[in-house]
């Protein structure tokens, strides 16, 4: 890839990374593997492992090089692989850590990195400054992320800067009052967006948190959270039909010049723009739902 003359998106293929690890895991734990072995799917994590490194070196963007390290390092947990996770905890650590209170969108990677870490309670095998250091942050990531609640942020204005929310129940210093704000936040957006004017990655990305918010509910043994299993499950319907209703139908130039096929989701309904990443939230939700009578920590 070093010779391509394209623009690289590093911080997508690192999702995608993420994407594909979080997968991995859950199909050991599902006793899937014989499904999935015609894929080699570990020796393309160990091959993505390597890449990774290389463009993050390459990455001259410092706000996307933190998208690669903690996408990066959430792969390596679910890879069990200490060595990455040291890599990858120190490149984060080393510079501009302010910038993740720079967008929602980074700030919910963070906590949902730190989630991920502390569930896997890494401290034995990791020097313990380095989780220090990678929580010291959280009090006041946890703020920030709050105040877009509070401030009803116009800058970000999309919904699926903010499903990130549902992922991280359980992170210390969230509390009753900020998941209600987060809860009502999102509500909100939800019933003021034009589902037509949205990506189908932004749609994808919704449905991702709903399954998140499904499988925390469905966590939970109160009462009232029954009536509330029952809207997200509507809900997640709604977006995944949405999403597969939008496929790109034959197009020659499409396949021509990128070898779409058919099954291929365009961005915006009515147009042939295709989505790069809309897939990997889909399989993230459906992962999610799908494991959720798992205890996959």
């Amino acid at each position: 890839h070093k010779t391509s003359k394209l623009n690289l998106d590093y911080p997508r293929q690192a999702f995608i990374y993420f994407t594909l690890s979080y997968l991995s895991y859950y199909i050991k734990l599902s006793d899937l593997a014989s499904h999935f072995s015609k894929y080699n799917l570990q020796d393309k994590l160990q091959k993505l492992s390597t890449f990774m490194k290389v463009n993050h070196e390459e990455e001259t963007d410092n706000l996307k090089k933190k998208y690669i390290e903690l996408y990066c390092l959430r792969a390596s947990v679910f890879m069990n692989d200490s060595l990455s996770i040291n890599f990858w905890v120190e490149s984060f650590k080393k510079e501009n850590l302010n910038l993740i209170y720079t967008q929602p969108l980074l700030l919910g990677l963070y906590l949902n990195t730190v989630h991920d870490l502390k569930l896997f309670k890494y401290d034995n095998t990791l020097d313990k400054g380095y989780i220090d250091l990678l929580t010291y942050h959280l009090p006041t990531a946890v703020e920030a992320y709050y105040s877009y609640f509070k401030i009803k942020s116009e800058t970000f204005v999309e919904t699926y800067h903010y499903m990130d929310f549902y992922y991280f129940k359980g992170v210390d210093w969230f509390n009753d009052k900020y998941y209600l704000a987060g809860d009502t936040f999102i509500k909100e957006k939800l019933s003021s967006d034009n589902i037509n004017e949205l990506y189908s990655s932004a749609i994808a990305k919704v449905f991702e948190g709903l399954c998140n918010n499904s499988s925390n509910c469905l966590k939970d043994n109160l009462g009232y959270l029954d009536i509330a299993k029952v809207n997200i499950t509507n809900s997640i319907e709604k977006y995944f039909k949405i999403v597969l209703d939008r496929t790109v139908k034959l197009d020659q130039e499409l396949i021509r010049n990128y070898k779409y096929t058919e099954n291929s989701i365009s961005e915006i309904e009515s147009t042939s723009y295709v989505c790069l990443d809309t897939y990997a939230h889909l399989l993230l939700g459906l992962v999610r739902l799908i494991s959720k009578e798992v205890d996959y920590r």
